[in-house]
């Protein structure tokens, strides 16, 4: 079983067919609305079963503050996500987990912002320099998840992952939002930065 995770990454923006990251909603099948895209597959040499479109989405809450109020939102875009197999439910619990992976790494970004806004930090770039860390972890992690599970075919490495990610989410379970703060807004211009 071979699957790819499309991480996208976005600046305050604006996109249909989307869902904030939930802790109490888990992925579905019809959460997966794209259609499957054979030159990934063949780009990466790999049978890919499956694609989770995820983006990291920095907004603004409050543009009267001289120091930065900037949100992380993890979100799924439905319509850029695939899959060829609808039925393998540990296929599904693979793909949760990345963007279980997005989340924890949204969380992340909120501490740090935090601090910042808490030593009243007003350079932009200093919240850039954040996001950018934090960005390149998650990818890495990813990538290191993918190679480890065997993309989610090795299952007893899955079960320690899908516990290692849990456990890291509830160590930063202080910086998870509510749906009310959640926001996947994307702009056209932020289609351009795929990684």
């Amino acid at each position: 079983m071979f699957l790819i995770t499309l991480i996208l990454f976005a600046f305050n923006s604006l996109q249909p067919s989307c869902d904030c990251w939930s802790e109490n909603i888990k992925l579905k099948w019809s959460d997966f609305q794209g259609k499957p895209d054979m030159s990934v597959r063949t780009s990466v040499k790999s049978n890919a079963e499956a694609l989770i479109a995820t983006r990291l989405v920095i907004t603004k809450k409050d543009f009267n503050q001289k120091i930065p109020d900037f949100i992380a939102t993890s979100c799924i875009i439905k319509s850029e996500s695939w899959t060829v197999d609808t039925t393998s439910v540990e296929l599904l619990q693979h793909e949760q987990l990345h963007f279980d992976i997005s989340e924890l790494f949204a969380r992340k970004i909120r501490r740090e912002f935090s601090i910042l806004r808490a030593k009243k930090v007003q350079d932009v770039s200093e919240y850039q320099m954040v996001i950018d860390k934090y960005k390149n972890q998650r990818d890495l992690l990813n990538k290191k998840y993918d190679r480890e599970t065997g993309n989610g075919g090795v299952d007893f490495v899955q079960e320690e992952w899908n516990l290692k990610v849990l456990k890291e989410l509830n160590n930063y379970k202080s910086y998870s939002l509510s749906s009310k703060e959640c926001s996947c807004e994307i702009s056209p211009e932020s289609e351009k930065k795929k990684n």
